[in-house]
C-alpha cells in the first residue's frame, strides 16, 4: 500500500484487480489474499463498505486463519527496525514514539512480548494509534491472563481497528458515490 495520496471510491472501483490488490495489500498486514478477495466485492458505494468487507473476511476465518493473520504482524519491540516493518507499521509505531521509550520500558515490552508469544504462538497485536506506551504495557499484561481463543478474537479485533485507520488514510474523506 504505502501511498501518500488518497483515492476516491470511483478511482478504487475503476482499478484493475491487480492494482487494487497492490494498493490495499497492507490494510491487513502483508495479506495480498485479503485485498484480492475484497477487490472482488466491488463496486463500493460508500467508504464504510470497504471496511465492512475487510471485517467480513476476518469474521469468517477459523482459528487457524486468525492465527495466520496475526502472525503476519510485527511485534512492538521498543525499537523500530525498518527492515522488519511495512511502511504502515513503521509510521504507526513512530506515532507512539516507540523509539523514544525508556530503556526499562523497552526491556519490559520485550519480556512481555516473549511471554505472550510463548503462551499464544502469535504476537501481541494492538492498535497503537488508539494507545500510548503505558496503555500498551498495561494491555499486554492484562491480555496475558486470557485464553488462546479469547486472544485470537482480541487480536482480530485489534487488526480491524488498524485496518480502519489504514483505509481512512487511503480513501478520500466524505466520499460516497451516492452523494454525487
Amino acid at each position: 500500500m504505502s501511498s501518500s495520496r488518497t483515492y476516491s471510491l470511483e478511482e478504487i472501483n475503476s482499478l484493475s484487480t491487480e492494482e487494487f490488490t497492490s494498493l490495499f495489500s497492507n490494510i491487513i498486514e502483508n495479506c495480498l489474499e485479503v485485498s484480492y478477495q475484497v477487490s472482488l466485492k466491488r463496486p463500493f458505494i460508500k467508504i464504510n463498505e470497504v471496511e465492512n468487507v475487510f471485517n467480513d473476511y476476518l469474521n469468517q476465518l477459523d482459528n487457524n486463519g486468525k492465527e495466520n493473520i496475526l502472525n503476519k504482524h510485527p511485534q512492538l519491540k521498543g525499537k523500530i527496525n525498518k527492515e522488519e516493518l511495512t511502511t504502515e507499521s513503521r509510521k504507526e509505531q513512530e506515532l507512539v514514539e516507540i523509539n523514544s521509550i525508556a530503556e526499562s520500558q523497552k526491556l519490559e515490552l520485550m519480556k512481555l512480548n516473549e511471554l505472550y508469544l510463548k503462551k499464544f504462538s502469535f504476537p501481541f497485536i494492538i492498535c497503537v494509534r488508539d494507545n500510548n506506551v503505558l496503555s500498551i504495557l498495561s494491555a499486554i499484561k492484562t491480555r496475558l491472563e486470557n485464553s488462546k481463543d479469547v486472544e485470537l478474537n482480541n487480536g482480530i479485533e485489534e487488526v480491524k481497528k488498524i485496518s480502519k485507520f489504514r483505509i481512512t488514510d487511503l480513501l478520500t474523506k466524505d466520499n460516497s458515490i451516492e452523494d454525487k
